[in-house]
């Protein structure tokens, strides 16, 4: 029997124009950590993906949302692997109402410099310390360079992340609204 529930749920967002939805934040992957000089994998490295909501039209690179973060660390063979996540939301029926999301990867190991690419860097800040990626091919074997410098690998700060996506404050993206505004204007 159908509960009276999901017809009044199904009028109300015809009405409104708002939609439940169930996207995928993260999607799974797996890949390899090698040396870039030998081939060797790399055991117990770190392999992070931070996954972002960004708002539509994406581009601006303001009023991104750290949603998820995943550390995962690779086997004796260098072998990595994140499962997919998504996350309930609310979707306008209107031109750039629906969540769009992009995952940042990046490998930190003792001794070998640290490597973080996105396939959506257009969509991130421009000051992120992060390399355009080619998707699937870049995330299927990373090659890690050794590291003159033996500094721990990089935390996150209040303005960058590990992976190092630049966070911006709630006064940069009111600024950054402000001036959009301002330059229509003229």
């Amino acid at each position: 029997m159908r509960s009276p529930l999901w017809g009044l749920l199904a009028v109300a967002a015809t009405a409104t124009g708002c939609i439940p939805l169930y996207p995928t934040v993260r999607e799974a992957k797996h890949g390899t950590v090698l040396e870039a000089e030998a081939g060797r994998p790399v055991s117990r490295a770190t392999v992070r993906v931070e996954s972002f909501r960004v708002p539509a039209p994406p581009g601006g690179g303001w009023g991104i949302e750290l949603v998820r973060s995943i550390d995962v660390r690779t086997d004796p063979g260098g072998r990595w692997s994140v499962p997919s996540e998504h996350e309930w939301t609310i979707g306008v029926l209107a031109p750039d109402g629906l969540p769009l999301y992009a995952d940042v990867y990046c490998v930190l190991a003792d001794g070998y410099r640290k490597q973080a690419w996105t396939a959506h860097k257009g969509w991130l800040p421009r000051s992120s310390e992060v390399n355009d990626g080619s998707g699937d091919e870049k995330t299927a074997e990373v090659r890690l360079v050794r590291s003159v410098d033996r500094a721990p690998p990089s935390e996150q700060t209040s303005s960058m992340t590990t992976c190092g996506v630049a966070l911006k404050s709630e006064g940069d993206v009111q600024q950054a609204v402000a001036a959009a505004g301002a330059s229509r204007r003229r």
